[in-house]
């Protein structure tokens, strides 16, 4: 009589579980998973990861639309993770896209526009008084965003080339953000950094004594701006088309141009 009991609560225990999860699941017929954003930008002003993907996930609540937006400080904890998750969107820089994207099946979608050009220049800096010339660079270490696996080849293509100098003599030190380049410049941890102008513009105007430390050498040619991208495999186009005009859309309360640090979006034509 005991196991007859014990059988009779466990499948009435069971048919109570199947009965909440299909009360649960009718609740909320029209309710989609969340979809994942990576978000992977050195040369972008922001520094406080975590409070990014707080304000954007905000930004997508207060939308109705379901999002996991995710920030990476770290190229390969980027990479490492969008091959193995295959997320359906990624704002990433463009020449991750231009190495991988056709392998990873990436589509442009929108590029963000900073000063009203999808592109932008990094700025060679060396402290002052230390009698560093272009010619003189041999062996000297600098601090940089990463620009990808071939950043010495981009670096003599963008700048140093053009000035007579190789980026393949110098000891590059790789950190996230282009404030830590030139803090690490500031204090005498290296001898050069190369940051965004307009990251350099936006620290000085926070901390104008880490500017007045320092001075420029050199600039480069302009660089593509960052991607914000789709997987066709993993996401329909209703859900990309909602996406672009969300983001493309002004609307009251929290301002996606704001949160991101851009002064708008253009869009991009496959």
């Amino acid at each position: 009589m005991t196991g007859i009991l014990a059988r009779f609560r466990n499948l009435t225990t069971a048919c109570l579980v199947a009965v909440l999860v299909v009360l649960v699941g009718g609740a909320f017929p029209g309710r989609a998973a969340a979809v994942d954003i990576y978000y992977f930008s050195p040369d972008s002003p922001q520094r406080n990861l975590g409070g990014l993907k707080r304000e954007m996930e905000r930004f997508f609540g207060q939308a109705d639309f379901a999002a996991n937006f995710q920030p990476f400080a770290h190229y390969i904890d980027f990479d490492q993770t969008v091959r193995e998750k295959h997320p359906p969107f990624l704002f990433l820089p463009a020449w991750y896209y231009r190495l991988y994207g056709e392998k990873l099946g990436l589509r442009p979608l929108l590029t963000p526009l900073r000063g009203g050009s999808s592109s932008y220049r990094k700025v060679l800096l060396v402290r002052k008084g230390e009698g560093i010339a272009m010619n003189t660079l041999a062996n000297l270490s600098m601090a940089m965003t990463t620009m990808g696996p071939d950043d010495r080849r981009t670096l003599n293509s963008i700048l140093f080339a053009a000035h007579g100098a190789d980026a393949n003599k110098l000891n590059i030190v790789t950190v996230p953000k282009d404030a830590d380049a030139l803090l690490a410049l500031a204090l005498g941890h290296v001898d050069l950094a190369l940051v965004g102008k307009q990251s350099m513009e936006l620290i000085g105007s926070i901390n104008p004594k880490i500017l007045q430390a320092v001075e420029p050498m050199a600039e480069s040619a302009p660089i593509p701006g960052p991607i914000f991208c789709y997987v066709p495999s993993r996401v329909n186009m209703e859900v990309v088309e909602q996406m672009k005009q969300l983001l493309q859309r002004q609307q009251h309360g929290l301002n996606v141009l704001e949160i991101l640090q851009i002064d708008g979006w253009l869009a991009v034509q496959n």
